[in-house]
């Protein structure tokens, strides 16, 4: 009996810190949350990233800018809805500067 009540205790506090450890603040370098827009970006390119930038992502996981810079090489291959939104992401980094 003692037992148990010192598992549902236990139970109890770990619920609550993974409670508590889902409000805090992400760790220094980790990346910002991504707006509806920037999901919406991703969605339109993940299927051309996919086809054309598999070797690429497979060595190069974490680089930042590798798909990027893949998806740039085969401007003439990607999708149009690819291509809308690598076109929103350049105009919104040209008006941010």
């Amino acid at each position: 009996m003692k037992c148990s009540s010192t598992l549902a205790v236990a139970a109890l506090c770990f619920s609550a810190f993974a409670a508590l450890a889902q409000d805090a603040v992400p760790p220094a370098g980790a990346a910002p949350e991504r707006t509806p827009e920037q999901k919406a970006r991703y969605e339109a390119c993940k299927a051309d990233a996919a086809k054309l930038c598999a070797t690429e992502l497979a060595a190069n996981p974490r680089v930042k800018g590798a798909v990027s810079k893949c998806l740039e090489s085969h401007t003439s291959e990607l999708s149009e809805a690819c291509k809308t939104a690598r076109a929103a992401t350049a105009a919104e980094k040209a008006k941010a500067q």
